[in-house]
């Protein structure tokens, strides 16, 4: 398996607005081929967001990447861009 971890800063006041549009992408999410589960991590404090994307390959997470974007590009507007990364890391364990 592989994995996509985003992060990025949320404006402030705007976390429960991305929350939701985040929780709206997720039929989109799931019917991208590949794709095992989709987690989303928020830490009100310090507004910072960390998603976490699991595929079944380095292939698929791969082949994801410009899906992932477009979706990534529709709460663009509530996210401080400048602290936006990504990464990709294969899952060396699970439970």
């Amino acid at each position: 398996m592989y994995a996509r971890v985003s992060t990025a800063q949320v404006q402030p006041g705007r976390i429960d607005e991305y929350l939701s549009m985040v929780e709206g992408m997720k039929p989109e999410f799931n019917k991208i081929p590949g794709v095992v589960t989709y987690y989303q991590l928020m830490d009100r404090e310090t507004h910072k967001g960390i998603s976490i994307g699991i595929y079944e390959s380095e292939a698929a997470a791969t082949a994801a990447s410009s899906k992932m974007q477009e979706l990534g590009g529709r709460v663009a507007h509530l996210l401080v861009l400048e602290t936006v990364s990504r990464e990709y890391f294969e899952v060396s364990l699970t439970r």
